[in-house]
Parts: structure tokens; C-alpha cells; sequence
């Protein structure tokens, strides 16, 4: 699923994102980045209404049949977030969409739209009634009657949510044939690991979404339905390390998706090589069984959980008005609406939306897989030994994300950002170098020397420069 993500370093407008699409449903051989879903995204976005039209449109004119050959996924803003106008409107877009694709050769374009924020069985339920009026209304009007039907793809995005997704499933299953009669026997869940990171931290959110992926394999199983996860990720280890040069242990510690999302970093920050590369490894290991250790130590993984949450948020409290002010100085590659209820909270902390955080912890050079991290791991190690023990043997990736991390960590930088707040961060990375044995690569020095530099002055140019040598911008 290529995705419309503000990660990368080139900018893309809302114009040139309807060429953009063909080009990444455009097949690797004939130069494309091969992806069968394009999710066109409203969640805080200046998208065009037209646009999944437009899409189907110019596709078409290319030989490629949106419904078909590829599927236009919507993800509408959530009526909470932004105004109930927008999320009307952009429900309309995707209905739209189907009656366009429909006219031009009998096929939907938009066979499911996402809903970003889902909070409970409720927020789906209240979206699928919404979907069925509004198409039930275009069909009346324009004289068509729709083959498929479009259903809701819930989107959980925090930890909280992810733990207990196999119960929030069942009830939005009972629910929906309850309350408005809609039945289905297999499900698309969306699994988002930026915003869980942004609020509970890199390993909270790391363990949750494995246990969320076995949760959902098990409760398949118990009721005879097919369940097939979206993982949303991105280059950066604190937002899932979906990044070539860690692709074979991706698919192994994320086993169980059956989609995956192909964000912008991923497309224009990465050599063709390179892309090809994941792109194939990605479809190889796609839809195999979640593995299923993870639940047999379930009390003890919800521990680590708690602990590593709490131990994150210690240390976001102290940074979190330096990294704000610092993120407002980091460019948009995406043209954006501007709502502050998109500013993200965790409890009285106001922070950035997940890629600017990302993009401004590694400004300041502290990249954010750190945060945190040498304190849990030494509250773990002080608690229980078999604590760390069992993290390492649920999450064997935490070694590989906290050297990736160390390439990119700049103290006198962080230190000359946060001033004394500094000093008790900086021992957290001894601890978490001592306590794992890690030896570890220094930064490249035209990147400290970047990052030194932009203590003094935050340039645009600087930052991009920065985020290309890392290949990624958040």
C-alpha cells in the first residue's frame, strides 16, 4: 500500500500527487514502484475531493483499472480531529470514486476506506452507517447500483488500543450486523506504530503491535474468520525500521501482516536497488502465521509494557517544549491543513505530529529510539534479570534499532538544546550501551558537523541535507 506520508525529503504537492499515484501502481518492470493500493489520505492533508477520481481518470488512461488492477484506500479524517464537513466530504469522495470507475468500465475503484483515531466499536460502526446512506443516496441519483460493498478499515494507533484489539474487534463485529445489519467474514485491521511510539515510546509500541499481530491470529482462528493486518511503518526505527538494510529482520520480527505500507521515504529516499530489494522480500513473507510465543508470556509482556511507557514518558516530560519549538522549524513535504487539534497530547505534554517529533529528535541529536530506553533498561535489570531476558527474546531487534540510532547521536548538539535537562539523557545512552553490550558506529562527520550547526541556526537546507544522509526525514 503506497501511502501519502510527509517523511521523505521530497516535497510533493497535493497537484502532483495524482501522477504520483499511477507512477506507484506502475509495475517495477516498467519503472514503477509496483504497489497494488494507494491509500489517498485526508487525515490532516489538503487533498483534493476529486482526487480518487482523478486517479481513477488518469490510471485508466494508462491502461490500469482502479478496482481492478490496483484499489484506491481512503483514509477520511476523523470527525473528532477535524470538522464533521471534511469527513462527509471525503466519504463522498471515495462514493464518488466508485460512480466514476463504474461509468468507465464497470468495475469500484474504492473498496474500503480507513478510519484513523479508532477509539471503539462505536467510531466504526457510526462511519459504515454513514457509507451505506451516502451510497445508498448517490445510487438513487445518478441511477447505478454498486457490486461491492465499501467497509470501514479501523486504524488503532496507540498502544492502549493495541493490546486489547482482539476484544475491540469482537465487538465491532457483534455490532455491526446488530446495529445495521452489515456482515463480513473477513476483516482489514490497520496497525500504526508512529503515533503509539510518539505516546508510550519505541519499545512500549514494539511490543504491542507484536502482540496485537498475534491477538489477531488467535482470534481468527476462534471464530472461523480471515483477519488481514495493515502494518503502517516507516524508515525510522522509533516508526517501525521498515528500511532496506533491515528488511530480513523486519519480516521476521513483524510476522503476520498481510499489508504493508509503502511510505514516501521509502519511494524517494532509497537507491532502486535498494527498494526492489524490500519490495520483493516484503511480498515474499507476506500473510504467514503471526508467531505466537509472545502470548505465552502475556502478564509478563504487559510489564515490560507498562514499564517501558512510564520510563519513555519520564524523560519526554523534560524535552518535550524543545522538541515543540524545535519541529516548527521542520519543513512540510506535504501540504497540510492547519488545525491545532492535530497537535499531538500525552496528558499535559503538547508534541508534534509523529514525523516532525522524529525529524526534530534527530535535529537536536537525540535520535528517539533512545528516549527513555537506558532507564527502563536499568529499572529491568535491577527488577528481574529473566525481565530483560524476555525482551530481548520477544523483540531481538532492539540491538540492530539502538545501533542504527548511535550512527545518528550527537550529545554536545542535544546538550547545547536542553541545556542541564541534558545531562541525565545523555548517562540513559551510557546505561543502554553498558547494559547491552553494544558497540557502536560515531556519527559521519559532515553529519555531526551538520547537526552541531544547526544549534546555532536551524536552516531548512540543513535539516534536509541531514535527513537525506540519514534517508529520511521523520
Amino acid at each position: 500500500m503506497a501511502t501519502q506520508h510527509p517523511d521523505s525529503t521530497v516535497k510533493i504537492t497535493t497537484k502532483e500527487e495524482v501522477s504520483e499515484a499511477v507512477n506507484v501502481i506502475t509495475p517495477l518492470i516498467d519503472g514503477g514502484f509496483g504497489c497494488d493500493e494507494i491509500m489517498v489520505d485526508y487525515e490532516g492533508k489538503l487533498t483534493a475531493y476529486h482526487q480518487p477520481e482523478w486517479i481513477v481518470q488518469e490510471a485508466y488512461k494508462r491502461g490500469f483499472l482502479a478496482g481492478k488492477d490496483f484499489l484506491i484506500t481512503v483514509r477520511a479524517p476523523n470527525d473528532i480531529l477535524e470538522s464533521e464537513s471534511r469527513h462527509l466530504m471525503t466519504l463522498m469522495a471515495a462514493i464518488l470514486a466508485n460512480l466514476k470507475s463504474s461509468k468507465l468500465y464497470s468495475e469500484e475503484a474504492v473498496h474500503y476506506i480507513v478510519l484513523p483515531m479508532t477509539e471503539n466499536p462505536r467510531d466504526i460502526v457510526n462511519v459504515q452507517r454513514k457509507i451505506n446512506k451516502l451510497r445508498r443516496f448517490v445510487e438513487e441519483e445518478a441511477g447505478y447500483k454498486s457490486r461491492k460493498e465499501i467497509h470501514v478499515i479501523p486504524l488503532f494507533e496507540l498502544v492502549r488500543k493495541h493490546v486489547k484489539i482482539d476484544y475491540l474487534l469482537e465487538a465491532a463485529s457483534v455490532s455491526l450486523v446488530k446495529e445495521i445489519g452489515h456482515f463480513t467474514e473477513a476483516f482489514r485491521v490497520f496497525l500504526g506504530k508512529s503515533d503509539a511510539s510518539l505516546h508510550s515510546g519505541h519499545v512500549a509500541s514494539t511490543l504491542s503491535l507484536k502482540l496485537a499481530l498475534a491477538k489477531l491470529h488467535y482470534w481468527a482462528s476462534e471464530n472461523y474468520v480471515k483477519v488481514y493486518p495493515i502494518i503502517g511503518m516507516g524508515k525510522a526505527p522509533f516508526r517501525g525500521h521498515l528500511a532496506p538494510h533491515n528488511i530480513e529482520n523486519w519480516v521476521k520480527e513483524y510476522k503476520g501482516y498481510s499489508t504493508v505500507t509503502i511510505q514516501s521515504a521509502l519511494r524517494y529516499n532509497t537507491s532502486r536497488p535498494d527498494y526492489v530489494k524490500t519490495y520483493v522480500t516484503l511480498r515474499e513473507h507476506s500473510n504467514q502465521e503471526a508467531s505466537m510465543n509472545i502470548l505465552k508470556s502475556y502478564p509478563e509482556v504487559m510489564t515490560l509494557i507498562k514499564k517501558a511507557e512510564s520510563t519513555y514518558l519520564k524523560r519526554l516530560s523534560k524535552i518535550a517544549r524543545v522538541v515543540w519549538k524545535v519541529s516548527q522549524q521542520i519543513p512540510q513535504t506535504r501540504d497540510r491543513v492547519t488545525v491545532k487539534e492535530y497537535r499531538r497530547k500525552q496528558g499535559e505534554i503538547i508534541l508534534p505530529r509523529a514525523i516532525k517529533f522524529v525529524a526534530s529528535m534527530y535535529t537536536m541529536g537525540y535520535p528517539p529510539t533512545l528516549l527513555g530506553l537506558g532507564l527502563f533498561l536499568d529499572e529491568a535489570c535491577k527488577g528481574k534479570a529473566e525481565e530483560l531476558e524476555l525482551l530481548l527474546k520477544i523483540y531481538p531487534s532492539l540491538m540492530k534499532d539502538v545501533k542504527f540510532e548511535m550512527k545518528y547521536y550527537v550529545p554536545e548538539a542535544f546538550k547545547k538544546w536542553v541545556g542541564k535537562e541534558a545531562d541525565e539523557l545523555i548517562c540513559d545512552v551510557r546505561r543502554t550501551m553498558d547494559i547491552l553490550s553494544i558497540d557502536h558506529d560515531e556519527p559521519h562527520d559532515e553529519y555531526r558537523k551538520l547537526i552541531i550547526e544547526l544549534t546555532s541556526r536551524i536552516t531548512i537546507k540543513n535539516v534536509v541535507k541531514a535527513a537525506e544522509l540519514r534517508g529520511f526525514l521523520g
